[in-house]
């Protein structure tokens, strides 16, 4: 009665099967990042690679799976730590309950001893009936605190059973998170070869720009080394031709004096035309022989008569009438001859000036031709001088081009600095996670208390030693995680010395890109004074002062086939040129729309995470019915952990200011 008065027994707790969250909210806690949800399991078909535009993005995402990460091995940790104090409360509850077992057997041996004093006593003195009560009363006693030892034990079961049941589910939660782990190093691999391969496009693209800024800058320096030949050319036909021009106007001035000269003798005299005269002379000439003939005959035969000596004084009288009659016709005839001549070897002296010209109104015509050829090469002056224009305007395109790329490099430093802080902030919590890991690991190793030393039963010794086995099966997968854990910081340290190898070909292309608007600079400073030379030049033909005396005009002829070569020459370096510039402008293009591109998915928020693979559903559940446990200190240690800076919404900020 005393025993069943005062119970020594403790009373035992009941856990709670479930937790407070419930099986629904316990699924939504299970972290499903973006990067490890692009990455399907082997049974599904393989995603194809699509590398991002930037590093910005990849870096965002592998900083959103740290901190969730992160925050899922805080809540494991907890979990664990959770299993640890419920089963060192386990094995305290079956201490003490076995110890109220072994008072309850050492009372009952008391009992019984009692019971058999007492019945020694009593034998002759009390009745059977009340010593029977006593001892019927002491086993229902009895009886009652076995059954309910056997109730506390089959409670202690069923919540070893449920701790059980959540270190599975923890051992499920542990492997999905390997599998993920796994799939997003993948992802990582996949995404740092991305991130390599457009890092050498980008290498390659302003290597490829540079060369061609190069060759631009060296065709323009060839391009004024061949128009400045051409102007000294050019320079020395005009002095040329302005010598040839002043001897043919010294020519074209007596000619046109003789020629108003011989018109005005027509307009007096009406003289018959040179090929009349030229005939008449011809036919005076004819004649002329004719009469040295016949005068030779009559002196042949006045010779002849003079030998005879009959008819000599009738011969000597006809000569001589005949020789005054001729005489003063020939001289006459003679003098109109050699004026014909002399006419007629100044036009031929005019023809040889001219070639391909015949007669006066001819030679005029083309010095009228040679004054509208000069007018053709001022006209050729100022379109040369209208290209000279359309080069300053290509080379302050350049610039602006330049000034663009410059302000782009400025932009995706600031953008590389700002994932350095990210990358650093993040290494930060992850140092903070491996210290508490350490800690929780160390407080594992030790040994649990022991309340009692005494005797256990078989079934208790079981189940702790499961519990122990449990537990250490879960500290060796912790350890699995802080190795990949290391692993992954390792991963971040590569990427941030990958990003700080980035930033310093980044730097490099910047101080080639200087490079490249200085010669773009001092190109300008040659055209400007080109463009200067071309227009003294212009001017310098306008007044016809190429000859140093300045005594001499030159006119271009309208077919020189030099100035045809050299104009289309300058054409097709001119095509050249315009289809670089078309090139550079769809090049720089093509960079602006990436870089919006960038900016736009930077700024816009991350798409929501498609449902875990149907294979790890119910690990994940199991997992998240320990996470919902966890403790206000916990939960703002997990909450310390999955914060961090906004990684998209600075990086599209900087994306946007970039533009």
């Amino acid at each position: 009665m005393e025993a069943k008065a005062q119970d020594p027994r403790p009373a035992l707790k009941q856990l709670p099967a479930e937790t407070p969250g419930g099986p629904e909210k316990r699924q939504k806690t299970v972290p499903v990042t973006p990067l490890a949800a692009a990455v399907r399991t082997p049974s599904q078909t393989a995603l194809p690679f699509t590398p991002a535009p930037g590093s910005q993005q990849a870096n965002g995402e592998l900083l959103d799976y740290l901190r969730g990460r992160g925050g899922r091995i805080k809540e494991l940790e907890d979990e664990l730590g959770r299993s640890k104090v419920a089963h060192a409360q386990l094995r305290a509850e079956v201490s003490a309950s076995q110890q109220a077992m072994r008072r309850m057997e050492v009372e009952l041996r008391a009992a019984q001893a009692r019971a058999a004093a007492a019945d020694t006593r009593s034998a002759a003195s009390s009745p059977q009936d009340s010593y029977t009560q006593q001892v019927e009363n002491l086993l229902d006693a009895e009886l009652a605190k076995s059954l309910d030892l056997e109730q506390q034990m089959g409670a202690l079961r069923q919540r070893l059973s449920a701790a059980e049941e959540r270190a599975s589910s923890a051992e499920g939660s542990i492997r999905s998170l390997k599998t993920e782990a796994d799939r997003a190093a993948r992802a990582s691999a996949l995404q740092l070869a991305g991130l390599q391969r457009q890092c050498d496009l980008i290498r390659a693209e302003t290597a490829e720009a540079l060369s061609k800024a190069e060759r631009s800058a060296a065709q323009a320096e060839q391009q004024a080394a061949a128009e400045a030949e051409s102007h000294q050319r050019t320079a020395a036909r005009l002095a040329e031709a302005e010598a040839g021009m002043a001897a043919q106007a010294r020519t074209a001035a007596s000619l046109r004096q003789q020629l108003s000269e011989h018109l005005a003798k027509q307009a007096s005299a009406h003289p018959p035309s040179t090929a009349t005269l030229q005939q008449r002379v011809r036919d005076l000439e004819h004649q002329l022989q004719q009469l040295k003939g016949g005068t030779r005959g009559l002196d042949g035969g006045s010779s002849a008569v003079a030998s005879a000596g009959s008819p000599s004084a009738a011969a000597g009288s006809g000569h001589s009438e005949a020789e005054q009659l001729v005489l003063p016709m020939v001289s006459s005839l003679r003098e109109e001859l050699a004026r014909s001549q002399a006419e007629l070897a100044q036009w031929q002296q005019l023809l040889r000036a001219l070639p391909g010209v015949r007669g006066p109104e001819a030679a005029l015509a083309a010095l009228e031709a040679q004054v509208a050829e000069a007018a053709e090469s001022r006209t050729t002056l100022r379109l040369r001088e209208e290209e000279g224009e359309a080069l300053r305007a290509r080379a302050d395109a350049t610039q602006a081009e330049v000034t663009a790329l410059s302000e782009k490099v400025t932009s995706t430093s600031t953008k590389l600095q700002t994932a350095l802080a990210d990358v650093a902030i993040a290494q930060r919590k992850l140092a903070v996670i491996t210290q508490e890991r350490n800690s929780l690991h160390r407080a594992l190793r030790e040994p649990p208390p022991n309340s009692d030393g005494g005797p256990q039963s078989i079934g208790a010794q079981q189940a702790a030693s499961q519990a122990i086995a449990r537990t250490a099966q879960l500290e060796s997968q912790v350890s699995t995680l802080q190795h990949e854990a290391e692993k992954l910081q390792e991963e971040m340290s590569a990427l941030a010395r990958k990003e700080a190898s980035l930033q310093g070909a980044l730097s490099s292309a910047s101080m080639r890109a200087e490079a490249a608007e200085k010669r773009v600079g001092q190109l300008e400073k040659e055209a400007d004074g080109l463009a200067r030379e071309v227009g003294v030049l212009q001017e310098k033909l306008g007044r016809g002062e190429f000859s140093r005396s300045g005594s001499v005009r030159v006119l271009h002829l309208r077919m020189n086939p030099e100035s045809e070569y050299q104009n289309q020459a300058r054409g097709d370096e001119l095509g050249v040129l315009r289809a670089e510039n078309a090139a550079l402008k769809a090049s720089v293009a093509s960079l602006s729309q990436q870089v919006e591109d960038l900016a736009a998915r930077t700024k816009d928020p991350a798409p929501a995470a498609p449902a875990a693979p149907e294979t790890g559903a119910a690990g994940a559940a199991a997992g998240a019915a320990g996470a919902a446990d966890v403790s206000s200190g916990a939960g703002a240690s997990a909450g310390d952990a999955r914060g961090g800076v906004d990684v998209s919404s600075r990086s599209g900020g900087g994306a946007g200011s970039g533009g």
